[in-house]
């Protein structure tokens, strides 16, 4: 546990662990990890590293501070490896039609990469959503998004651990427009608590309800759900809330902000050595302290009564080769990129100077495996909103009520390179574990569409061949499963 986040207080020895429970301490480890997103480190790194004896001004101290900014650094190149999850569950064209739009409606494509920083940051995603037609578009139930900070409790039955309610509380403020200013004006601030349980939501509002709370019941068809979307990252079953990935990134970017400003500083002096002076003092007004610059230097009063005696002046500098330094940079960078599960730029360079890309593949296997634990609970905590969503628009069958329909677990879960990703797409055609069907299917195409660019590539692949003898139902096997073409059955199945 993070030595930093103890010397802060948000950790004492007796509840370091039990942090999955401790929410005040949570909030301070997501304020800490925040603060280092937003540029804040600064603060942070004189908390952790400036002494008593420093004798430096936090001002001074901050001008002289480096950063590299390595927790945004980080988290932004797992975002950026992270491919996103667009295919369902689901080979039923009416579904994936409705589920398409629910992607548009939601912001799929940005909310993804919200939820996957949310996992890293801040442990556990929450998100909620009101089936009243007012809270749709085009029929679909609208997603709020929670602040995970302000997830306050997750009551837990004392017997099987499951989930009974949760409950949130915002601070609230009503938002009154100044037609002749021209400004917004916030009053009657408050906190608002949300109690979530199954078949209802209650809402605690002294200042908008009469007797302080309404209470939201869902429709019939819903009683037994809570109408809460949960994505942890890696819990406990005892634990209400998951580990925060981002609390173990703290120290060793910190430690990285400091070796840097150390190496800053010690550039300086190697060329401009740090003058000290013994007997006198520099004459700021009339001296260039910059490198390459002159300095006045003039006796104090006891030794200009001395004669024949001037001030001393000893010059520190520094001219090894600093390979120190450079140890201590490469043994934090690789213990921070460990434990997210990346590799480090120098060591991805020389292995991407290669035409293999097994390496990499190999290399990145601690994060295919954290991206495939996150993807699964991302999958998991959609299936509820997705059979709503299915409901609503009235295409749910009763016979798919039980059947688990979410977002799928694709099976690259690091981003390779386009032709990567085709040879897998070729490989799993030619053992039979995919149909150009279901990738048409998955891309959102109804069967009259399917059937039409089967047509099209039939044409396209037989069409000016005279000498073919294949019977069109042949032709239309071979096109749709693509198992007898010479060009898959020859293909070489190793990556290269």
């Amino acid at each position: 546990m993070s030595e930093f986040l103890r010397q802060q207080g948000a950790l004492t020895p007796q509840l370091q662990f039990t942090a999955g429970n401790n929410y005040d301490a949570r909030r301070r480890q997501i304020k800490i990890i925040q603060d280092m997103i937003n540029g804040y480190e600064a603060v942070h790194a004189k908390a952790r590293w400036k002494t008593a004896n420093a004798n430096l001004s936090d001002a001074e101290w901050y001008t002289m501070y480096v950063s590299y900014e390595y927790m945004t650094k980080v988290i932004q190149e797992l975002k950026v490896l992270a491919p996103l999850m667009k295919n369902f569950t689901t080979e039923d064209t009416k579904y994936i039609s409705v589920l398409s739009t629910m992607s548009r409606i939601v912001d799929w494509n940005q909310l993804f990469f919200e939820i996957y920083e949310t996992l890293e940051t801040k442990g556990d995603f929450f998100a909620t959503w009101s089936t009243n037609d007012e809270s749709k578009i085009d029929g679909i139930p609208r997603l709020r998004v929670l602040e995970t900070e302000s997830m306050d409790d997750i009551q837990l039955n004392p017997l099987t651990n499951e989930v009974e309610a949760y409950i949130y509380k915002e601070t609230v403020k009503d938002e009154r427009l100044d037609e002749e200013n021209g400004t917004l004006d916030d009053e009657n601030s408050r906190e608002v608590t949300w109690i979530f349980k199954k078949g209802y939501i209650r809402v605690n509002d002294s200042v908008k309800y009469e007797k302080g709370y309404k209470i939201f019941k869902n429709k019939p068809e819903y009683s037994d759900i809570i109408k809460i979307i949960h994505i942890p990252t890696f819990k406990k079953q005892s634990d209400k809330f998951s580990k925060i990935p981002a609390i173990e990134y703290i120290d060793p970017c910190l430690l990285l902000d400091r070796v840097h400003t150390s190496r800053s500083t010690i550039n300086d002096h190697l060329g401009f050595p740090f003058p000290f002076i013994i007997g006198g003092y520099i004459d700021r007004d009339k001296s260039q302290l910059i490198p390459g610059g002159s300095a006045c230097i003039f006796p104090e009063e006891w030794l200009a009564e001395k004669e024949n005696q001037m001030p001393q002046v000893v010059q520190m500098e520094i001219n090894n080769d600093l390979q120190s330094i450079k140890d201590e940079i490469y043994d934090a960078v690789t213990d921070l990129y460990k434990k997210v599960c990346l590799m480090r730029e120098g060591l991805e360079e020389k292995i991407g100077s290669s035409d293999s890309s097994r390496n990499i593949s190999q290399l990145r296997l601690g994060l295919e495996q954290k991206n495939k634990k996150y993807y699964t609970n991302i999958s998991v905590g959609f299936e509820t909103y997705i059979k709503v969503v299915l409901q609503e628009s009235k295409v749910l069958k009763k016979k798919d009520m039980k059947k688990f329909i979410s977002f799928k677990v694709e099976d690259i879960l690091v981003n390779n390179s386009l032709f990567d990703s085709l040879l897998l797409t070729a490989q799993k055609r030619a053992l039979g574990y995919s149909t150009l069907d279901s990738e048409l299917k998955e891309a959102g195409m109804t069967d009259a569409e399917i059937t039409k660019r089967k047509e099209l590539i039939t044409e396209e692949l037989y069409g000016k061949n005279n000498d073919m003898s294949f019977s069109p139902n042949e032709i239309k096997d071979r096109v749709s499963n693509g198992n007898n073409l010479d060009e898959i059955k020859n293909l070489d199945n190793n990556f290269k």
